[in-house]
């Protein structure tokens, strides 16, 4: 079992890697010469800082707080991207050649980001609610934060002042649809692992874990009483909450009770 799990985060872990060294390198040589990279007057000195201090946010608290689960590729690929696509963007010319790309990178690096953050904080079993919450909290404040960043360090004295009303609306526009795509992709995902460890403990004989009728119950977040039915044929949600009643002991005696607890089906 651990060689299988080795060898399935190997392709991650070299693409982690790969694009580190890459991103450092050409950051380098944005600080040698910014216009090797299409960056002169945007602020290549604060990029060179910023971009490997995100692309380390994971391995560092990894190295802080040690932790007994997997190292967490994926999230630290999709973080060291959004770094990665910027500095490439730029240093193709594609933010001026190429009209819709700087709408496509809003996107794509509010999705990768946000999906990082919910895929390091939030439960596998969480329901859909915290994961959007997370997703769009957090994308939408980087991207409001990165506008303030392009404004105050050289929006204001470039030729793109006309326009950044504009283009600053249509990126906050761009950085929620892709925060609201993390939502869907990251709780779809999960919910499809779910059912295929349902179907698959059923097919060996563990039954279910609790209630009536094919499936198992998984909790909703910590200490929440609220659960989640997946069927094991098709994956759907059965039983949206577990509701518990209390019943007075009958007796001369009080304060006794019996709970019971039934499925409310969705």
């Amino acid at each position: 079992m651990r060689r299988s799990g080795a060898a399935s985060a190997s392709p991650l872990a070299v693409a982690v890697v790969a694009t580190k060294a890459v991103l450092l390198v050409m950051l380098a040589l944005v600080l040698i010469d910014p216009a090797w990279g299409n960056l002169e007057g945007k602020a290549p000195v604060a990029r060179a800082l910023l971009y490997p201090s995100v692309a380390l946010v994971v391995p560092v608290h990894r190295l802080l707080w040690p932790s007994t689960r997997p190292y967490p590729w994926l999230s630290d690929l999709l973080l060291t991207l959004s770094g990665f696509t910027d500095i490439l963007g730029n240093r193709l010319d594609l933010y001026d050649r190429v009209w819709w790309f700087d709408d496509a990178v809003h996107l794509a690096v509010t999705m990768c980001v946000s999906a990082a953050v919910v895929l390091l904080t939030v439960e596998r079993t969480a329901s859909a609610a915290p994961v959007r919450d997370r997703a769009i909290a957090f994308g939408m404040t980087a991207g409001l934060a990165w506008e303030v960043f392009e404004l105050v360090s050289f929006v204001t004295r470039s030729s793109e002042a006309p326009t950044a009303y504009g283009d600053t609306v249509g990126d906050l526009a761009m950085d929620w649809l892709g925060a609201c795509l993390a939502v869907w992709l990251v709780h779809a995902r999960w919910r499809h692992h779910l059912a295929d460890r349902t179907r698959e403990e059923e097919t060996h004989g563990s039954g279910p874990a609790g209630g009536t009728g094919p499936g198992r119950v998984f909790r909703i977040g910590p200490g929440s009483t609220n659960f989640e039915r997946i069927s094991a044929a098709t994956g759907e949600t059965q039983c949206t909450r577990i509701v518990t009643t209390r019943q007075r002991r009958p007796g001369p005696t009080s304060g006794g009770s019996t709970s019971t607890s039934s499925c409310v089906r969705s």
